[in-house]
């Protein structure tokens, strides 16, 4: 892989696994343009790294303005991840497909007029929803919530555009992405912080079953799907392989973190639909990107508590 002197553009930078893409592409040496609808303050999550980007807050993503923006920045390879409702189950429906289908259409459509050699569309795992594991790219879609439906229909429209036109289009869906710069929402980040305030942690059951990858492996994998020969037309899982509850992962944190406070399970109901298990087959990253992941789920947890902890005793805002 050699992305010294690409020009790269990134949507959803600000985002959690964007801010720590667009981090990996400044290290390579990639040329960094980025599309958000956040100002450019919200850019501090990639540290030094912000300065080295060329930001174009676009707050509605229409079509002509998008145009300027490629015709400005040229990229040869398009990361897309900006997406709304990854951490909001009760996202509304046509908020979703708006800006999740419609900022996708809008950023696809104008790219034939110029010279690209990959799109990279990041989706989720749970655009397969009730997939029995272990989950393979070729399992049936079924989401059962509206991000999920939404993003799930953003990457059959990616899908059209490869096989009917023969677009350079490489599809990715993370499993389920923790570490550092997470949001707030989010679980892991949500254990940790009450534990820091010393509050317990009301949840669920926690009888949900994940497959936990780390962000860093989960970048790794993006990358690997820019660069490596074979990927154009393909949809690859970046997973571990591995099932872990909510509740073994909340009590997992708190034991490292000293079990300051409790988790009080079973006092929040599930969400409506709740997915069971999401397991994935990585056969498919193994065997086409060399990758799979280097980061254990103990060790992740330690690097995300001592991220979000130093964070919180600096009195940054996470």
């Amino acid at each position: 892989m050699n992305l010294h002197g690409k020009r790269v553009l990134v949507t959803g930078i600000t985002g959690f696994i964007g801010s720590h893409l667009a981090e990996r592409l400044v290290a390579e040496g990639a040329k960094v343009s980025a599309i958000g609808r956040r100002p450019v303050k919200d850019l501090w999550k990639l540290n030094e790294a912000r300065y080295e980007v060329n930001y174009y807050q676009e707050r509605y993503w229409n079509r002509e303005n998008l145009k300027r923006i490629l015709r400005s920045a040229r990229p040869e390879i398009i990361y897309h991840l900006a997406a709304t409702g990854v951490t909001e189950p009760y996202l509304d429906a046509e908020e979703a497909v708006g800006f999740n289908v419609g900022a996708t259409l809008a950023l696809l459509q104008p790219l034939p007029k110029w010279e690209y050699e990959r799109f990279v569309y990041v989706g989720t795992c749970y655009e397969y929803g009730h997939t029995p594991p272990p989950i393979r790219e070729d399992s049936p879609l079924d989401p059962v919530n509206v991000y999920a439906a939404s993003k799930a229909a953003a990457s059959l429209f990616c899908r059209m555009y490869h096989r009917s036109y023969g677009w350079p289009i490489t599809i990715v869906r993370s499993f389920a992405a923790y570490g550092p710069r997470q949001s707030r929402r989010a679980l892991i980040p949500q254990v940790i912080l009450h534990a820091l305030r010393g509050q317990d942690f009301e949840m669920t059951p926690g009888e949900q079953g994940r497959d936990w990858v780390y962000v860093d492996d989960v970048v790794e994998g993006i990358v690997r799907a820019s660069c490596v020969d074979g990927t154009v037309g393909q949809t690859i899982n970046l997973c571990t392989g591995e099932e872990h509850t909510v509740r073994e992962v909340v009590g997992k944190v708190l034991e490292l973190m000293g079990n300051p406070v409790r988790a009080v399970v079973g006092t929040r109901p599930y969400r409506p639909g709740e997915v069971w298990h999401l397991v994935g087959d990585n056969s498919r990253a193994k065997n086409l990107l060399d990758w799979q992941p280097q980061v254990g789920l103990e060790e992740g947890l330690r690097k995300t508590i001592e991220w979000y902890t130093a964070a919180f005793n600096a009195g940054v805002p996470v």
